[in-house]
């Protein structure tokens, strides 16, 4: 069970930072970037920020998102944030940081180009043809782009006050405690300000700014009660709206999907926090009011000279999707509403699709239109479509809060002012990735944005293409403005994380340091497996006779092809996961091989490559895909996954193939030598291992059984028997663990491509790899100079690729070796941390059988099992077992069951589930199935494949797993903890598996 979420958003205010669920308002501000300088120093200021203080720095302080009384405003605020390079400078764990989402690793200046569309810098050196060398941004400032270590922005200070007497009095009160720490040192600052009346509120192009801010649940208390004002949320049916989840934008709170974000990886470190995008924009008003005037000429010729001011304001007003009081053009097309502009309750209650579908009032390409397109239906390219948003159009999911200020001096409209002012924009929200960017590349960015021409851009913020960029206005007398020039030009910015206070005196404390994920059952973190996931659909809820099949016939009613066949698929995805035995029971009954269609490619989109689903839950039908050689159902599904320098392992190969017969006999050679018994030396291996760990564990009365036992005995018998012990000193196998967690996960759960997935594994490859081609080599040598038989599978591999007869045909008579080693030592390990923990489970459910078990597991040895103790073993993997579902693909049409009742003709292609948890309670062939019995013969067991598609490493399972069940069950008065139960039996990666005992 993983941690629930935090539900009341009140009671936490104290810990989230200011300034994101409201506003400060002030008139002045701060931007002030540092540099670490020494881990030590930096911690130890951030202690000195967060203590008490007295005197003339009593209001140096971090000021937290409580209400504010009226009259008590704090004579300035203060807050923090930290870059990814500032968080690596105070020393956090790097397995902890390699949980932070890729953008925010990278940084903004990485992304700037690529991503967020700025001008980049031309390269004088000649271009390869491969590589894209343009990544400087053209235009950014000096001091964002510093290539020292030591002049690299590392955290940021902001500080705000109403008066520009009172902002100074915060910056000198900060500076008197970075006075105290030589090596933490000021880079630059940024200074902000409101400007002037009558523009109090305005940006310097002259429009009203802030008025469409998101409203979220939970933050009634910081408005005095008030709830959103239409507009601010998510509109419904009946003409209200409802608010926003917090999590969209606060971490450790549901968000819009009731989903809860688990990363980065430790809990403490990520609740009550956000990510903080600064973004420096320099408008350019000159041109911009130089481009009002031209346009008005052209798109309004004959009317233009009747009244230039009223159509150089309506132009502008198209071009924002406001007038500069901020009343909207959808409720006033034709001129300036000062009383719709005032009003809360009309000025952001609006629907584009509902009110105006072809933009005729708004145009489709107006700046607010695209940053916040409310209901209109997205069409645009394949790239918005992440896991969860394939077949909902979920606009709320890419919301951002908008803070910051103008900067720079009034334009007065003389020749050459043309720039040195513009907006320094904040924004925060809880996946940069998913909400800035996604905005900035798909609406605004994105040409065919509601099905626009690819020229059509953003008219502020948009990136340009000279003459090819124009802007579109339906009912213009020449509805078309060309040659959109740059009106807003990007001077720099970085990517920060803003700490809760929590997260911050424990950053200060040193915390996150070596082993940070593992928390004591009372506050236990969720698993790793489900911050993996977290794309993943959620299990269903509970429910007294839930039915797979009325959830997909109620599906099959949505009128959109697309939506509605993507549902389904997602509808399967989520029982496959959350209720698989629910579903193969009523599958079996009703539908026993059941086809998925699937996913239409929408209109104006690229085929998104979805393929049918099959699944077959008879017990006949699973055996009849397992028999293949694949010349039915590929494996091109691994395939896909083992391409250099993954491999491709001997799995990743067709089973008819020449290459696999050949690999597939030299590495049964090498694991399974003629001349030894290998089941004793494994099972002497484990046995030592885990007796080694359960005595020292005996005085503790608990065990965690994958993290304590597990984890160490099936990384060490990799060292001991397959002779990979994994890099680092000692017993330290940190490293190994992540790159068979990171590459495990790519290669046998990705099937969803999640890119960060992928760029997890690529790193744990290529670190693998590079100690892998290390060690054959010394192994090589150490073989040469010794006397000994080789005595551990990469030595016998080494042997065979030396020697006379079959050897892998490589071009580097070594990359055989290292890909085959290398997938069964990755291979061996998850299974087994799955299975261990998810049959221990099963025994412990079943009261009456583990007294029974235990006594087995007592007498049982290698050389005998008197009391039947694998039985036992066996017998409970089946109602859980390591893999519900094997998956294969067919790439041609093929008929499933014939000549039984259940005959059916399947498509292609295909990804087709072989269900073994369905087959092995299938009553037409596994006797009262769901009874615990101890007389079934082998073949009921399907939990290690069958025929062709047997696990490689089965005779090697069928020892680990029953001894390391065994070491644990025989533990005196073994029980859940009384805390709760806080194992998840359907975890696809389980991390923590916490038990007790009788101390001894």
């Amino acid at each position: 069970m993983s941690m629930p979420p935090i539900n009341e958003l009140k009671k936490n205010l104290i810990d989230i930072q200011g300034n994101v669920l409201r506003g400060y308002g002030l008139r002045y501000a701060t931007y002030r970037f540092y540099n670490v300088g020494d881990r030590e120093q930096g911690r130890n200021w951030l202690k000195e920020i967060l203590k008490p203080k007295t005197g003339l720095l009593k209001d140096l302080k971090i000021t937290t998102s409580e209400f504010w009384p009226k009259g008590k405003k704090p004579p300035f605020t203060l807050n923090i944030a930290y870059s990814h390079l500032g968080l690596t400078a105070l020393d956090l764990d790097t397995e902890v940081l390699a949980t932070f989402p890729e953008e925010f690793r990278d940084g903004m200046r990485k992304r700037a180009v690529t991503i967020l569309g700025d001008e980049p810098k031309a390269n004088k050196k000649k271009a390869s043809t491969n590589e894209n060398h343009e990544t400087i941004p053209k235009h950014w400032k000096a001091s964002f782009l510093e290539e020292s270590d030591t002049e690299k922005i590392h955290f940021l200070v902001i500080i705000t006050a109403e008066t520009e007497d009172l902002q100074k009095k915060g910056v000198t009160c900060l500076e008197q405690t970075i006075s105290k720490f030589d090596r933490v040192k000021f880079l630059f600052a940024l200074e902000g300000k409101r400007r002037p009346q009558p523009n109090h509120n305005k940006e310097h192009f002259g429009f009203t700014d802030g008025i469409s801010q998101p409203y979220l649940e939970g933050t009634e208390s910081l408005f005095e009660g008030k709830s959103g004002n239409p507009g601010q949320g998510t509109p419904e049916k009946n003409g209200k709206w409802q608010n926003l989840k917090p999590g969209e934008f606060i971490l450790g709170y549901e968000d819009e999907f009731g989903e809860v974000a688990l990363v980065p990886s430790h809990y403490d470190l990520r609740k009550n926090g956000t990510y903080l995008v600064l973004r420096v924009l320099e408008e350019d008003v000159a041109a911009f009011r130089k481009f009002l005037k031209a346009t008005a000429k052209k798109l309004w010729p004959t009317a233009y000279q009747e009244d230039p001011d009223h159509f150089e304001g309506l132009i502008a007003a198209k071009i924002m999707g406001r007038w500069p009081s901020g009343c909207p053009v959808i409720h006033s097309p034709s001129k300036d509403n000062t009383r719709i502009a005032t009003d809360p309750q009309k000025n952001n209650n609006f629907l584009y699709k509902r009110e105006d579908p072809e933009g005729k009032k708004c145009p489709l390409g107006a700046h607010i239109r695209r940053a916040n397109p409310r209901d209109q239906l997205l069409l645009t390219s394949k790239d918005i479509f992440d896991e969860k948003e394939n077949y909902e159009y979920h606009l709320n999911r890419h919301r951002i809060i908008r803070r910051g200020l103008p900067y720079g001096n009034e334009y007065r409209g003389r020749r050459g002012d043309g720039g040195n002012r513009g907006i320094i924009f904040m924004a925060f929200n809880s996946s940069i990735g998913r909400q800035f960017e996604f905005l900035q590349r798909q609406w605004i960015n994105n040409g065919e944005f509601l099905g626009l021409d690819k020229t059509d851009r953003d008219p502020i913020m948009g990136m340009r293409d000279g003459k090819n960029a124009k802007f579109t206005v339906p009912g213009a007398e020449n509805p078309f403005a060309h040659d959109l020039q740059r009106f807003v030009t990007e001077r720099g910015g970085e990517y920060f994380f803003y700490p809760g206070l929590t997260a911050l005196r424990k950053i200060s404390e040193g915390a996150f340091g070596a082993n940070p994920t593992f928390q004591s059952p009372s506050k236990a973190l969720p698993s790793m497996a489900h911050q993996a996931l977290q794309s993943q659909p959620k299990a269903l809820p509970s429910m007294a006779h839930p039915s797979f099949l009325s959830e997909y016939q109620a599906l099959k009613s949505m009128s959109h092809p697309f939506k509605g066949a993507a549902a389904r698929q997602q509808l399967v995805s989520k029982w496959l996961i959350g209720n698989a035995k629910e579903m193969f029971d009523e599958l079996r009954e009703k539908k026993p091989i059941f086809i998925v269609p699937p996913v239409p490619p929408p209109k104006k989109l690229p085929d998104l490559g979805k393929p049918w689903i099959v699944i077959a839950t008879k017990y006949d039908d699973v055996l009849e895909i397992l028999r293949d050689q694949n010349e039915n159902f590929s494996v091109a599904l691994y395939a896909k996954k083992m391409v250099d320098p993954r491999g491709p392992f001997v799995l990743g190969l067709e089973h008819h193939t020449d290459t696999y017969k050949k690999e597939l006999n030299i590495i049964k050679r090498a694991v399974y030598p003629q001349n030894g018994d290998v089941g004793t030396t494994i099972y002497d291996t484990i046995d030592r291992l885990a007796s080694e760990i359960t005595s020292k564990i005996q005085r503790k009365g608990k065990i965690d059984v994958i993290e304590e036992l597990v984890w160490p005995v099936t990384l060490r018998l990799n060292g001991e028997f397959f002779g990979v012990p994994g890099p680092g000193p000692g017993s330290d196998l940190k490293i190994f663990k992540r790159w068979c967690r990171d590459i495990y996960t790519d290669l046998f759960l990705n099937l969803r491509e999640n890119k960060e997935w992928e760029r997890r594994a690529d790193i744990a490859v290529t670190e693998m790899n590079n100690y892998l081609d290390d060690l054959i080599q010394v192994r090589r040598k150490e073989l040469k100079n010794s006397q000994k038989e080789p005595d551990t599978v990469l030595d016998r591999l080494i042997q065979i690729q030396e020697g006379a007869g079959d050897k892998f045909e490589d071009e580097d008579p070594w990359v055989g070796v290292r890909r085959n080693i290398f997938g069964m030592v990755i291979a061996v390990v998850e299974t087994t941390l799955k299975a261990v923990p998810r049959t221990i489970d099963q025994l412990l459910k079943h009261e009456g059988i583990f007294p029974k078990a235990r006594e087995a597991a007592l007498a049982y040895s290698h050389t005998q099992d008197p009391g039947q103790f694998k039985k036992y073993v066996f017998e409970a993997m089946r109602f859980n077992p390591q893999n519900h579902v094997l998956f294969r693909l067919a790439l041609k049409p093929f008929t499933l069951a014939a000549g039984t009742d259940r005959e059916t003709d399947c498509p292609a292609p295909a990804l087709v589930f072989a269900g073994n948890l369905g087959a092995m309670f299938d009553t037409e062939k596994i006797q009262d199935p769901e009874k615990f019995r101890l007389d079934r013969p082998d073949d009921n067991y399907l939990f290690f494949g069958y025929e062709h598609h047997k696990c490689l490493g089965e005779q090697i399972s069928r020892i680990q797993i029953p001894l390391l069940i065994k070491h644990v069950v025989t533990l005196s008065n073994l029980r859940r903890p009384e805390a709760g139960d806080q194992f998840d039996h359907l975890d696809l990666r389980p991390e923590h598996f916490l038990l007790e005992f009788d101390a001894s």
